[in-house]
Parts: structure tokens; sequence; C-alpha cells
């Protein structure tokens, strides 16, 4: 691509509280006042480190004296069944727009039902308590709350749950214990139900399947773990 997001609000976006263009912007305008910077944008094939040379897809070669590789990262599954399917991701614009559009068509489609759904399609599980899951938690529970609930009159917003799955005993690890336990009363004060130590074993389509036994009905997976 050739922008820079800013990758810890990519939450903000897909919770509709900023645009894409409020965290993103493109490479060659942050650096247009550096003469000496140039862009490329292309996806690396190889690299000749003996020809400090590296070869882009389309054929091109790009000559270096030094390289540095940052390439990111991409969400890990850890081999549960169904989980790369069936869940949204939140490492890119696209991760971030996709999961708003999702969120929106959820409610878009109860307000049309006749009869309220009890499959649980309201449902929001997000995977994994480090920040981006708290984050996604918080501000998912304010959407529904004080957007989505005036947004649509005809859908009882009670039904629809924000749940929390960590398999740690606590949130936010790596986190002083005293704002761990502080994030998880104010998720829990606003509404947001918090799993602890539970993981999750599988994933269907409508549904995720937790080791404990327990199942969560969800037409929404998160998967910040």
């Amino acid at each position: 691509t050739n922008h820079h997001p800013f990758q810890p609000l990519l939450y903000q976006v897909a919770t509709a509280g900023l645009e894409p263009g409020e965290i993103a912007h493109t490479v060659r305008d942050i650096f247009q006042t550096h003469p000496r910077f140039r862009f490329r944008m292309g996806t690396v094939a190889s690299v000749d480190p003996g020809a400090h040379r590296v070869h882009l897809d389309s054929g091109e070669q790009v000559g270096y004296d030094f390289l540095i590789l940052a390439a990111g990262a991409e969400p890990e599954f850890f081999g549960v069944e169904g989980a790369e399917k069936h869940a949204f991701t939140l490492k890119t614009l696209g991760d971030a727009t996709r999961l708003r559009s999702h969120l929106l068509r959820q409610f878009e489609r109860e307000a049309r039902r006749r009869a309220p759904s009890d499959k649980g399609r309201l449902n929001v599980v997000i995977v994994g308590g480090g920040p981006t899951g708290v984050e996604m938690a918080g501000a998912l529970v304010e959407l529904i709350d004080h957007v989505l609930a005036q947004d649509f009159p005809e859908v009882d917003i009670s039904r629809a749950r924000v749940i929390l799955v960590e398999m740690a005993p606590y949130l936010l690890g790596g986190y002083d214990s005293s704002l761990r336990d502080y994030a998880l009363a104010t998720l829990r004060d606003r509404g947001v139900e918090v799993i602890l130590e539970d993981a999750v074993e599988q994933v269907a389509a409508q549904a995720v399947h937790l080791e404990s036994g327990r199942i969560l009905p969800t037409g929404t997976l998160i998967w910040a773990a």
C-alpha cells in the first residue's frame, strides 16, 4: 500500500469513531519535505544480499547499501479450527472498514425482521484481552449504547451483548496489576461480559465453542489474540 495507518486507532475506525483518513496518511505526503527520500510501492519477491539488490514481483530491482526488513505482523490463530475462516481481524484499514460495515449490516438486518432474532446474531465476541481486545470491547459498548440505540429504535438493543474472552486469569498481560484490575472493573461496569481463564476450542459460523464447554452464539467474532 502507499499509506501508513496508525494501527492503535484501527478500533476507532471499526466502531465508526473515526474515518480511515483520520488515522492514515500517504507515505509520499509524510516525507515530501525530505529531498533524499524515495518511495516505491511493490511486493518483495526476493533479496540478493551478495548483489545488494531487492527483487520485486513486477520484475523491478532496487539496489541498496543497507537493507532494513520491517514486514509487520500477521494474525495468529493458534490452530483453532474455524477461526481464520469466520473471525474478523484488526490489522489493516481494510480490516477495520470491513468490520464496521459488517456490524452495521447486522443491525440493519435485525431492523427488518418481523420478530426479534433469538440466535445471538447481535452478539459480538472478542477473543484476546490485550490492548486491542480491551479497547475494542469498550468502544463497542459505547457504539451500541449511545449511537446504535438511537439509530435503530426498532431493535431491542439489550439483546446485543459484547463478550470478551481471555485465556489468562487477567486482562492486559504485561501491565501493572492495578491497571489490569481497573480495566476489568471498568469493562464490566459498562456492560461487557468478560470471561477469564477460558480459551476458544473451535469456531463455527454462528458460534464460538470454549474449552470449558460453553457455547457463545454470535454473528460477529473479532480475533485479537
